[in-house]
C-alpha cells in the first residue's frame, strides 16, 4: 500500500512539474542591434524582431514569452501582429511611463526658414503621412 501512495505521490510531482510554464525572456532597446540574440545583454533593437523572434522559440503552449521593452520611444515600422502561435506573450515596459509605443515615424530631414514665421523642408514623395507633428506639438 505504501508503494502505491508513493508512486501516485511521485506521478503526481512529475505530472504538476510538466504542466509548469516555461519562462523565456526577450528584451528591446533603442541602443540594441536586430544581429543581436535578444538577452538583457544582447537586446534587439525592434519590437517587430522580438516578436519574430519569439515565434520561432516557441515550441508548446507552455512557454510563457516576455517581451521586455527598456526605456525609450518605439516607433513602429509596421503594424505588430500577434498570431495564435503567440499565445501567452506579454510585452512589459520596464519602469512606469519610461516605455512608450508609437505609430508614427521620425523624418530626419534639415528645416529651413521660409519667412519670419514659417519653416520649409523636402521630403521623400513615398512617404505617406496625413498628420505631421513637429518636436512633439
Amino acid at each position: 500500500m505504501k508503494k502505491v501512495g508513493v508512486l501516485l505521490i511521485f506521478l503526481f510531482v512529475i505530472v504538476c512539474y510538466s504542466c509548469q510554464n516555461e519562462k523565456i525572456d526577450i528584451y528591446v532597446s533603442l541602443k540594441g542591434n536586430n544581429m543581436n540574440n535578444g538577452t538583457k545583454n544582447n537586446p534587439f533593437k525592434t519590437i517587430e524582431k522580438a516578436l519574430n523572434n519569439a515565434q520561432l522559440i516557441k515550441r508548446s503552449e507552455h512557454q510563457n514569452i516576455r517581451v521586455h521593452l527598456l526605456e525609450g520611444d518605439y516607433h513602429l515600422t509596421e503594424t505588430l501582429l500577434i498570431i495564435p502561435e503567440l499565445n501567452n506573450i506579454s510585452i512589459i515596459g520596464e519602469g512606469v511611463d519610461k516605455v512608450t509605443i508609437k505609430g508614427s515615424k521620425i523624418i530626419d530631414t534639415k528645416w529651413e526658414p521660409f519667412t519670419e514665421n514659417i519653416m520649409i523642408t523636402t521630403v521623400n514623395d513615398a512617404l505617406k503621412f496625413n498628420q505631421l507633428f513637429i518636436n512633439s506639438q
